[in-house]
């Protein structure tokens, strides 16, 4: 049962309809609360306590208490405690509060229509209205606004809940009898709250709403929606955290980017990405003011070499959708690697020369290669989730199978407590003399490719443990260009990637890619020109023995429609029929892509000014910091 204690005006006083009083906890006496629910000189009396600050204050909050499992205060009866403010009652709908926990509206209108579409298309789900959002936004501000100019005559107490056992509650009740039944709060007690004015708090709240609310809106204005860069992104997800928590009370600490946060790095040394730090400042200072060194407010941006160091909201986006963390994953990752280079590839002017000159070439040869790179990736998996069988496939189903049993076999081992429960479980398995039917089996396997084979026929006989079947001439996509304007412009080809009709293509990790790197290029023709003439020739040069597509279906099979179809090219740059018809095709070719120094060069190193430095040492040397990487679209010819 729950025990409710408020404090708040008389009914006398009330009925004056004087100016309203509100009441706030004061934060240093629920710390004392905090201590001696503790109990540290008990063993066992662990609690979970979570502190709330009002309004970015100090000072002022609440707290709720919770004994653990076997605490000593859970198992005397007390299961829950929280003391608040109920000023929050002026924001009340129904237990729904503007903006709440659950409401991903603001960050839905700062994220990338990019990233968005691209996680949706991993779970298919339903696309995001931002009208929906713009109104609910509207809507929750008008609800505060509401809230802080209309009340100010109203008064808001405070309150202390105690969720207890019967028992518990029916010794309070035998001890407050035995003791006379004293008053709740005797005179000459320490009051443990502050009381204001309700004006002025209302004023006070109203102050620390409004600039915030501006601020991400003014963010929002400096583009087209849905396309907000990187850096503007982080921004405006930072002030809806800030604008979410300010009209109340709020445990700040669920929060790393507002509170703290850090981080492991890449080469296991720990590294802190830099959050508000209200936590050190607030105790400090008393209230959560912003750290002007992290802000360039002229600009409404981060200041300079600071946004690298706040995280991307990619959790964001995972806890709207759930479902497939692994396919989300390699879907941000990719997203992730082109905007990291593509951030300093428009800062760099398409006239430019010398070192300058040297880095733009570079960064636009490493965006091919990491597009082709996770090609290469999506290509084979997709080959093993399709329903085409192939001796690999088979292989890798038995090696599922196998590590299924054994995990099925070391849960079975775990669960048995004794002899007794094994004994009685066999002898029910003897009784029934039967096993439950198996599951109908899939036709796709599932199989991760961290380091992807090659797409040249030796590579792809080993993978396939067969000879790849060719799918012959076909009727549309009959030349090397023909499949290069598919594969990744199929766009100029009429084929619609978010048609969900089309198995396969409308969630590929490597076409989110190009797309996202087609649209932040799109003001400079050079790069977007030079881009592609790197693609092709990486494509020309290392996909000589490529999976089957059609434009409904990715991949598609050969002629029987049962095993994987694979396409070849003659010299001439037409495809074959068959391996054998042509002493010079693609497939007779060796040419290894992951023997280039960009193949698996991580976003993070690209960026760096060493790399710079060997790109140009290697240009300076060899004429190109690739194996083949000379930008001037000649055709290539077989060797």
């Amino acid at each position: 049962m729950d025990l409710g204690l408020i404090i708040n005006m008389d009914d006398k006083e009330l009925e004056k309809g004087e100016d309203g009083c509100t009441w706030l906890w004061k934060t240093c006496c629920l710390e004392q609360m905090k201590k001696a629910f503790e109990m540290t000189e008990k063993k066992g009396s662990g609690i979970e306590a979570h502190q709330y600050n009002w309004c970015f204050t100090r000072d002022a909050g609440g707290i709720t208490l919770a004994g653990r499992a076997r605490s000593i205060v859970r198992r005397g009866g007390l299961i829950y405690s929280q003391l608040y403010g109920m000023i929050k009652e002026q924001y009340d709908a129904a237990k729904y509060y503007p903006w709440d926990n659950g409401d991903q509206t603001l960050l839905m209108m700062a994220l990338d229509r990019d990233y968005k579409e691209a996680l949706r298309s991993v779970v298919g789900a339903k696309e995001i209205d931002l009208d929906s959002c713009r109104a609910s936004f509207n809507h929750c501000g008008r609800r505060i606004m509401l809230g802080v100019r209309v009340n100010d005559e109203r008064s808001n107490g405070i309150r202390e809940e105690h969720r207890m056992s019967l028992n518990l509650a029916m010794a309070v009740n035998a001890e407050i009898i035995a003791r006379g039944e004293p008053a709740i709060r005797e005179k000459g007690t320490i009051d443990a709250f502050y009381v204001h004015w309700t004006q002025h708090v209302n004023m006070f709240t109203e102050s620390i709403v409004l600039p915030y609310a501006r601020w991400y809106q003014e963010i929002l204005g400096m583009s087209k929606e849905g396309e907000l860069g990187v850096d503007h992104q982080k921004l405006a997800v930072l002030v809806s955290l800030l604008l979410k928590n300010s009209y109340g009370s709020a445990l700040l600490a669920q929060y790393p980017t507002l509170w703290e946060k850090k981080s492991q790095g890449m080469a296991g040394e720990e590294c802190e990405l830099l959050g508000l730090g209200l936590k050190r400042i607030i105790k400090e200072y008393g209230f959560g003011w912003l750290n002007p060194d992290l802000f360039n407010f002229r600009s409404n941006n981060f200041a300079p070499g600071i946004a690298d160091h706040f995280p991307f909201p990619l959790h964001v986006l995972q806890q709207r959708y759930v479902a497939r963390r692994q396919s989300q994953g390699i879907m941000m990752k990719m997203l992730q690697d082109v905007d990291l280079v593509l951030g300093r590839l428009k800062q760099i002017d398409e006239d430019c020369s010398g070192d300058e000159e040297v880095k733009w070439k570079f960064w636009i040869s490493w965006l091919a290669m990491r597009v082709m790179r996770q090609y290469h990736q999506d290509g084979w998996e997709r080959t093993y989730e399709s329903p085409y069988d192939f001796r690999g496939k088979k292989l890798q189903r038995k090696k599922e199978k196998k590590e299924n049993r054994n995990a099925e076999m070391e849960e079975e081992e775990g669960e048995s407590s004794n002899e007794q429960s094994e004994t009685i479980g066999s002898r029910k398995r003897k009784k029934t003399g039967k096993e439950r039917p198996e599951r109908k089996k899939s036709k796709g396997v599932k199989k991760d490719f961290k380091d992807p084979r090659l797409f040249i026929y030796s590579e792809v006989r080993r993978e396939l443990r067969e000879p790849p079947v060719a799918t012959g001439k076909g009727s549309i996509w009959t030349t090397r260009e023909l499949l290069f304007a598919l594969l990744f412009y199929p766009d100029t080809v009429d084929v619609d990637v978010k048609d969900a009709s089309a198995q396969g293509w409308q969630d590929l990790p490597y076409l989110h890619g190009m797309q996202r790197i087609r649209h932040e290029l799109r003001s400079k023709v050079k790069f977007r020109n030079t881009f592609r003439q790197a693609l092709r020739q990486l494509f020309d040069r290392y996909c000589l023995c490529i999976p089957s597509v059609s434009r409904d279906r990715w991949p598609a099979g050969d002629k029987t429609k049962k095993k994987p179809g694979w396409i070849g090219f003659n010299r001439k740059g037409d495809r074959i029929n068959r391996a054998d018809e042509l002493l010079d095709s693609s497939w007779e070719i060796n040419n290894r892509i992951d023997q280039d120094w960009c193949w698996d060069l991580p976003a993070e190193r690209a960026v760096m000014d060493e790399s710079i430095r060997e790109a140009k040492w290697r240009r300076k040397d060899h004429g190109s910091w690739s194996i083949y990487e000379r930008f001037d679209g000649v055709e290539v010819v077989y060797k």
